[in-house]
């Protein structure tokens, strides 16, 4: 004998997407599958399931931070002391036994003008302490894209560098660069260091990484230099050469491989080898 169909209650109709619908079956007396079709048929989009952290803070938790110490809030809520740590300067709340740095109105002038992490590093505060104070006074996030361009501004550009010119106005690299260009302005070409008749007579005996640790130059400058000059390029040393290093006298050594003197002395040196000494 069929039963007719129980209808549906206001109530129960109210229930649908308010949990899982296994949830709402239990609770209003009903199939799973009823609840499942019932549910759709008037359009109720099902419930959004929250996954919860295995690591999770629950509030009561998070309202022991700066209360006491961490190393009692981690003995009470067994967690470990780093982890406590981390939460409670993630929080921004203070340690506990810690009086309370109130904000002052110059440091709040200071808030969405720079970076957080900026602003923490000249107040001397933790950066989530920044962006919560920031958040709380509703002060927009910094953004150096689209902050507009003073004149005084635009007369750094070429001036120093791109680096030291976005860290002197705490903008990014690539924000100066950008504006440099639009402007057609080259960027500063550093000092060009000049070469000294001293320095050039050192090609003749040494090599070319030798001058460069000698004069303090990058060695592709020294490459360079030599090339300009129109001398013959660093030729490398062999094996069969290093080989004959300390078998003969230096002179006799740069008379046999073309080469200078105070070149054969600095590679035997190098290579830790004793001057050969007559028997």
């Amino acid at each position: 004998m069929l039963h007719a169909s129980r209808s549906w209650q206001p109530w129960e109709v109210r229930l649908l997407g308010s949990g899982p619908d296994k949830v709402v079956a239990a609770r209003i007396g009903r199939t799973y599958d009823a609840i499942q079709i019932h549910r759709r048929l008037l359009g109720i989009p099902p419930a959004k399931y929250v996954r919860v952290a295995w690591n999770a803070w629950p509030p009561k938790q998070v309202a022991l931070l700066g209360k006491m110490s961490d190393a009692e809030v981690a003995r009470r809520v067994g967690r470990t002391l780093c982890a406590v740590h981390l939460r409670r300067e993630k929080l921004g709340i203070p340690n506990f036994g810690v009086l309370i740095r109130r904000y002052t109105p110059e440091e709040d002038k200071l808030l969405g003008t720079m970076s957080d992490s900026d602003v923490a590093r000249r107040l001397g505060r933790g950066t989530s302490g920044i962006k919560l104070r920031r958040l709380k006074l509703g002060i927009a996030q910094f953004n150096s894209r689209n902050r507009t361009w003073t004149p005084s501004e635009d007369a750094l550009l070429g001036v120093l560098t791109d680096e030291q010119t976005a860290r002197q106005l705490n903008r990014t690299v690539a924000a100066v660069e950008v504006r440099r260009v639009s402007f057609g302005i080259p960027p500063m070409a550093p000092k060009c260091r000049k070469w000294t008749p001293e320095e050039d007579k050192l090609f003749a005996s040494l090599s070319d990484a030798e001058i460069a640790r000698r004069l303090s130059r990058h060695p592709g400058v020294v490459s360079v230099r030599r090339h300009q000059l129109g001398l013959v390029p660093e030729r490398y040393w062999t094996p069969a050469e290093d080989r004959l290093l300390g078998t003969v006298a230096d002179t006799e050594v740069a008379r046999r491989l073309k080469r200078p003197i105070s070149g054969v002395k600095h590679r035997r040196c190098r290579l830790k080898i004793p001057a050969w000494r007559p028997k």
